[in-house]
């Protein structure tokens, strides 16, 4: 299968015009002209009713994106996600929340990863740095890992486990292809991000950083926060003991707050 560029950073997006050109501006920033001719940025549009439609038109005009995709309604986060393979032309998709940053480093330390370990892994997980909108640190590390190749399935279950529900941490080989996970748990559940990372790891290894490559950052999520409860206590352990029950995992395995999901 032809790829044309090694790394694509597809931005699904709604209604945040402000944070996305934050976004935009600071790719711009942290790349090199060498390292912007080896990746594609993509924004796909869940039918924003504020700017960013006529916003996009100016990104496109002035180079700071390659395609901009809109929908003519909103289909929902998980289908807009979901959309990251069959929009995009790179050998390795990097989904960028439209209200997170990358690192100042990320793209050419992502770029280096496929480079090195491309044709072996499946997955990248970036790894993340969390923050309030105002840049207040949260946490400057979410997840205590290892840097390296993750090939037990037990592991990548337990670490990063549920922090795969944020799909800025997320770099995914680009196949194509839809997977067993997301076809059962993916749609209209809030939870595509870790379906697409389990098919991903399905498929082969995964590649963990040790270091955030990228800043989630908190801001309003009303529009589907009160759905947080149902997916820490029953969504989240379902997609989990359905993967596990697919490769023959004990729940002994694995880590309580995984399983179980959070209280």
């Amino acid at each position: 299968m032809y790829m044309q560029f090694p790394l694509s950073i597809y931005i699904p997006t709604f209604n945040r015009v402000e944070t996305l050109l934050q976004l935009l501006n600071s790719i711009k920033e942290i790349c090199t002209d060498q390292v912007r001719s080896s990746i594609e940025v993509v924004v796909s549009d869940n039918a924003s009713t504020d700017l960013t439609q006529q916003m996009m038109k100016v990104a496109l005009d002035n180079k700071f994106i390659d395609k901009y995709i809109r929908y003519s309604s909103n289909r929902g986060a998980d289908e807009n996600i979901s959309n990251c393979f069959y929009s995009t032309n790179g050998n390795f998709v990097w989904i960028l929340c439209d209200d997170d940053l990358p690192n100042k480093n990320s793209i050419e330390n992502i770029l280096s990863i496929i480079e090195s370990k491309g044709d072996e892994i499946s997955l990248i997980y970036t790894n993340r740095s969390i923050e309030f909108m105002n840049g207040d640190i949260i946490s400057n590390r979410y997840t205590n890992c290892s840097e390296g190749v993750v090939n037990d399935v037990a592991s990548f279950l337990n670490i990063p486990g549920h922090d795969l529900l944020t799909a800025s941490t997320l770099v995914l080989k680009n196949n194509k292809l839809l997977g067993e996970c997301f076809k059962r748990f993916g749609r209209n559940r809030f939870v595509s991000p870790l379906t697409l990372a389990l098919d991903s790891f399905t498929n082969g290894p995964a590649y963990l950083f040790s270091e955030p490559q990228v800043r989630y950052r908190e801001g309003d999520k009303s529009g589907w926060i009160g759905e947080w409860p149902q997916i820490w206590k029953k969504t989240v352990p379902e997609v989990f003991e359905y993967y596990a029950g697919m490769h023959d995992i004990s729940f002994e395995d694995l880590d309580p707050k995984i399983y179980r999901g959070v209280s």
